[in-house]
């Protein structure tokens, strides 16, 4: 008797943590994504020390797939280190590898920059939003991890 509970104890929470996983991933299939917009230019605490608390988040595109949060930084040659932070609409930028992650771009007339994508909600908060990414998947697997085994 105590295997068949044993069992059915876990079947329950199978079907719980499906129902957990369906609501988060169709959530941010059907809402629009929510990322900060700002300029270090225009307000310092956009800076390589952000402070988020001084800002609202943006919803971008009106439900539209085709947003990503971005964090752009370029150097410039005096040493100035510009950051934006924007709602940034795929294929905006000739030849840029839209993918989460980072990576350096270049147009036609020379302009460098670095651009960081990610796709969650707030995820431009960080220098480098791939690695705030990842503290949230290993954080979403640990608790899968629990469910499943304790």
């Amino acid at each position: 008797m105590c295997r068949s509970g044993h069992g059915a104890m876990l079947r329950i929470h199978l079907h719980i943590l499906r129902i957990l996983l369906f609501l988060l991933f169709s959530s941010t299939v059907v809402s629009s994504i929510r990322c900060y917009e700002c300029e270090n230019g225009v307000n310092p605490a956009c800076g390589k020390y952000f402070k988020a608390y001084q800002f609202k988040a943006k919803k971008c595109g009106d439900g539209s797939p085709y947003y990503k949060c971005a964090l752009q930084r370029q150097t410039e040659s005096d040493g100035y280190v510009g950051i934006a932070r924007v709602c940034y609409e795929m294929g905006t930028l000739y030849g840029l590898n839209e993918t989460d992650g980072c990576r350096e771009w270049t147009n036609e007339i020379g302009f460098t920059a670095l651009y960081c994508f990610c796709s969650t909600n707030l995820c431009n908060k960080g220098n480098n939003p791939s690695l705030d990414n990842l503290l949230v998947m290993t954080s979403a697997l640990a608790l899968v991890y629990s469910f499943l085994f304790h």
